[in-house]
């Protein structure tokens, strides 16, 4: 009877054991299915980050030819040459070419200028839709137009223009780093 006693504990013993197998398998969340959920997880992320990553490089792309990557010193003398030959090309009057402070903005750095123009009110008007070609890598930030006079078509404008400079693409090697490491090596 001893047997029979031991052998009914033990078939108790599993039941209880398996029971509490199934209860736990219904409710507490398996190490497999967490994993699963973050591998979906991470593939949800990895095509956002691709999708974000094509839309940057669309982006670059399009604006690239618009953006300097020349040396600070370079891009105000030549948005000024560019400028003042696409006045006169247009009968216009350059009266100032004034920069101002320039901007950080993360890998891109501004460059404003304020240009004072006169002549005929469509002249200016195609001089502001002409400075904005991807070959002069100007932008129009702002337009401020006044009559001259009554009778006369000629106007007194001032423009705001941005250039933008890439400062990752324009970064050159120091010319004092460079000669401080040849003065390093020589004996």
């Amino acid at each position: 009877m001893s047997t029979m006693k031991t052998w009914n504990g033990v078939i108790a013993g599993a039941a209880i054991v398996m029971l509490g197998t199934c209860i736990y398998h219904f409710i507490a969340e398996t190490p497999m299915a967490r994993i699963q959920a973050k591998k979906v997880e991470l593939s949800k992320l990895q095509q956002e980050n691709s999708k974000l990553f094509s839309s940057v490089s669309k982006l670059k792309k399009a604006n690239g030819p618009r953006i300097w990557a020349t040396s600070s010193e370079t891009i105000g003398p030549s948005a000024m040459g560019k400028l003042t030959e696409l006045a006169r090309g247009l009968g216009l009057t350059l009266l100032s070419f004034r920069p101002q402070k320039p901007e950080d903005s993360g890998e891109l750095e501004k460059f404003r200028y304020v240009i004072s123009l006169e002549g005929s009110f469509p002249r200016v008007i195609e001089f502001a839709r002409k400075a904005e070609t991807p070959e002069n890598r100007i932008a129009v930030d702002r337009i401020q137009i006044a009559s001259k006079d009554g009778a006369t078509d000629s106007v007194s404008a001032t423009i705001g223009v941005v250039a933008y400079r890439d400062k990752i693409q324009s970064k050159a090697p120091d010319p004092k780093a460079a000669l401080a490491s040849d003065t390093k090596t020589k004996p």
